[in-house]
């Protein structure tokens, strides 16, 4: 049997010719995508340049309008001083007339105007066209350390000024050696400090009853005014002590006569009978104390 041989046969020239037509058709495209994505290109350089002039303008219009005569400094008004003086607070804001106020740094001028010892907080405001406003809460004297120097501190115990003279009108605390330094905290004064904030818890003994407050360590011994009566108190757990002292006021067997009370124990209140006597653990206090 014969096979019949197949004369079809793949010409040699046809392969070639279908390589050369996607050739040409790979070719065709190429340049087309290279035209649109060319104007692309040309159009995002045109947009850009364009964003670029806008934004050029914007910021020599901002220029413009910062510095404007109209919108400068022409008040700096300081409110909320009592002990410091309102130009003292403008020399350390260090803004004068004829700033611009849109480019003042509100936070750099708060923050310096915080370094003054007397200065415990500060808000710094524009109020168009032309004033800064500086509002200051100042700390408060509450009393006198007896070191080199006479030292003043609020209830802090942050030392607000030096001076060489006793400043009148504040309890005096002693035992504390150093002067301090303006616009820190003393704290060797600490134990004393603790006392001064929360004596008024007892609700008839303030600061201005108090003539002194010494510190031995960790324990303070209070002195009333005009009496002379000493309480013996220990830092810490302040509020149980005070809370002792109120109930023996309410009772009313608390006597301004006697030479004090010691409140420094948990389950007891020792009276000193003698006005010369060592508070601190002799001379007469009460074995029960210790």
């Amino acid at each position: 049997m014969k096979h019949k041989t197949s004369t079809s046969r793949k010409r040699a020239g046809k392969p070639a010719k279908r390589v050369s037509m996607v050739k040409k058709k790979r070719t065709g495209f190429s340049a087309r995508h290279f035209l649109v994505r060319g104007w692309w290109i040309i159009r995002g350089a045109a947009v850009g340049a364009m964003a670029l002039g806008i934004l050029y303008g914007a910021y020599l219009g901002v220029g413009k309008v910062m510095g404007l005569e109209s919108l400068s400094v022409r008040i700096v008004e300081v409110e909320g001083c009592q002990d410091v003086q309102p130009d003292a607070i403008r020399r350390l804001a260090g803004v004068v007339k004829g700033d611009s106020l849109l480019r003042i740094d509100l936070e750099e001028v708060r923050r310096k105007v915080t370094t003054h010892p007397f200065v415990k907080e500060a808000t710094v405001v524009r109020e168009l066209p032309g004033t800064l406003r500086i509002s200051v809460k100042e700390r408060v004297p509450v009393a006198v350390v007896l070191g080199r120097q006479f030292t003043l501190v609020d209830a802090e115990g942050v030392v607000l000024s030096l001076h060489t003279a006793y400043p009148k009108g504040y309890p005096v605390i002693t035992g504390v050696p150093e002067s301090g330094v303006p616009g820190r905290m003393m704290i060797e004064a600490q134990p004393a400090m603790e006392v001064l904030r929360n004596i008024p818890q007892s609700g008839l003994i303030g600061q201005e009853r108090i003539s002194e407050l010494a510190v031995e360590g960790n324990l303070v011994k209070v002195s009333l005014m005009d009496s002379g009566t000493v309480l013996v108190l220990k830092q810490g757990r302040m509020d149980v002590q005070m809370k002792k002292l109120a109930r023996l006021m309410e009772a009313g067997v608390f006597d301004v006569r006697s030479a004090g009370y010691d409140l420094r124990f948990e389950d007891r209140v020792i009276g000193m009978p003698e006005r010369k006597h060592d508070a601190s653990g002799g001379n007469g206090l009460s074995p029960a104390g210790g």
